[in-house]
């Protein structure tokens, strides 16, 4: 057997001591070394890509979508469409937004401001809250019509209530002032009528809350609707508190109460998409709370109502007016509905249905009810002047005392 070379038998030794101060096996050639260092850096590398890729991508987005919604768009485009980043029926920032990308000339201060009520129509004395028709009673009962678009008519001038008033078999025992102002909340109509009702004192008048049963109502719950707005606060003694005068002026509203939007695409996916399960939006969004909260405050509201006739010793109903849907072919029936008039039920509120008088005017003239509401125009699906005529027919109804609910016939 050959002898095994000196340097071969060293570099053993060598080897062996090493592994056993070391206790770990054999060192790796400097090569391969080299090559896992190498290898480590890269990962390295490609991980921090990675993280940066991932955070950067919302940001990314949320800057593409930000540019495309203010400078990117159109009017009218979808994205622009502020239904995607807010509640409409509940949320202070979807008008804030819709005000910030409406066209310049749709970009408006109310025609009369009023520091209690937001703003009023041109019949009604900021203030005072007198009527400019109120020489015209001539005696005769006044009936106090207060409600938003729909008490106010389309076209205030011609065919509105207050004129049908004249025309009918009624005119000789009532005269009817309409205290409607467009584009007003439950809240709004509240005050308007406190304020304005001590002028018509010994003359023993008819209040009617003409409210849209799917909208009127949920405008309690936000403090801007284009143009500032009051708005009240629960107290712990059941009733409301009136927050405090409103601002006069769009921007120098919005300058003291910008936008809260964090993050449009956050916002978009909430509101604007399906991408999440309905209960899990419900939670991220608080919508159960929010629909609780506004429910207490509309009840309160009309509680507050009731409370301020009666301590006058007034009689008075609602005329729950409804949007054409729930007359269409295949109504639409919104949860306000069945709320209200529970909620008057319960309360002994009289009320008056609109919805029953436009079925039978349509089965009666053999037309479609949807047929009685604006097709187009700035106020497309507002009633029209031959919706009008027969949407006073609720006003007949509740002066007989006709009701539909919340007392019974009288």
């Amino acid at each position: 057997m050959a002898a095994e070379d000196p340097s071969v038998n060293l570099l053993r030794v060598m080897s062996e001591n090493e592994q056993n101060d070391s206790g770990s096996g054999a060192e790796a050639p400097p090569s391969a070394a080299a090559s896992a260092d190498g290898g480590s850096r890269r990962s390295r590398v490609r991980l921090i890509v990675t993280l940066v890729a991932v955070l950067a991508s919302p940001l990314l987005a949320e800057a593409w979508l930000r540019y495309m919604i203010f400078h990117g768009s159109e009017p009218g485009d979808a994205v622009r469409d502020a239904r995607r980043y807010a509640d409409p029926s509940s949320d202070d920032d979807f008008y804030k937004l819709q005000t910030a990308l409406a066209a310049p000339e749709r970009r408006r201060e109310p025609h009369v401001y009023d520091p209690l009520i937001g703003w009023l129509s041109g019949a009604i004395e900021p203030g005072t809250y007198t009527h400019r028709d109120a020489a015209g009673l001539d005696g005769r009962r006044p009936v106090l019509l207060y409600g938003a678009s729909y008490a106010h008519c389309a076209d205030p001038h011609a065919d509105c209530f207050q004129q049908i008033m004249e025309e009918s078999e009624l005119a000789d025992r009532y005269a009817l002032l309409n205290y409607g102002v467009g584009n007003s909340g439950i809240d709004q109509m509240y005050l308007l009528m406190r304020h304005s009702l001590d002028h018509y004192a010994g003359q023993d008048p008819v209040v009617v809350i003409g409210v849209v049963l799917e909208t009127d109502f949920d405008r309690c719950m936000v403090r801007f609707r284009g143009w500032p707005k009051p708005h009240f606060s629960l107290t712990d003694d059941g009733g409301v508190e009136l927050d405090g005068p409103v601002t006069e002026g769009v921007d120098a509203y919005l300058a003291e109460h910008p936008l809260q939007i964090r993050s449009y695409l956050w916002n978009l996916m909430l509101y604007g998409s399906d991408w999440l399960p309905e209960s899990l939006r419900a939670t991220l969004t608080g919508s159960e709370e929010t629909m609780a909260h506004k429910r207490e405050l509309i009840e309160r509201l009309v509680v507050a109502i009731q409370q301020e006739l009666e301590s006058r010793g007034l009689d008075a109903f609602f005329v729950l007016f409804c949007r054409k849907e729930a007359v269409a072919p295949v109504p639409q029936v919104a949860w306000q509905e069945r709320f209200i008039t529970e909620l008057l039920e319960r309360h002994d509120f009289p009320y008056v249905l609109a919805k029953d008088a436009l079925l039978r005017a349509g089965e009666e003239q053999q037309r479609d009810p949807v047929e009685y509401y604006l097709p187009d125009g700035l106020l497309k699906n507002h009633p029209s002047p031959e919706g009008n005529r027969v949407l006073f027919d609720t006003i007949r109804r509740g002066l007989s005392g006709r009701f539909d609910g919340g007392a019974g016939e009288r």
